[in-house]
């Protein structure tokens, strides 16, 4: 499986292989959501992976409050 990712400006364009299209297109039908709402929450777990990893509590529970604030004024 390969996902390669261009950047062009601020924009990001990537590209999956035909199995991870297949697995993304069956979670996402499965759940009940968008292809690309299975891809927005894989990168949005993925980053915060990444920030619990590398940075401080302090820093990674300023990030979490600020995510569920906004998740709030969605609801």
């Amino acid at each position: 499986m390969a996902t390669i990712i261009d950047a062009k400006g601020n924009e990001y364009l990537c590209t999956f292989s035909e199995p991870e299209t297949n697995w993304i297109k069956d979670l996402a039908k499965g759940m009940g959501i968008t292809k690309e709402a299975v891809l927005g929450a894989a990168i949005n777990k993925g980053l915060t992976y990444y920030v619990e990893t590398f940075a401080e509590t302090e820093v990674v529970d300023k990030i979490k409050d600020q995510i569920q604030e906004e998740i709030d004024e969605q609801e």
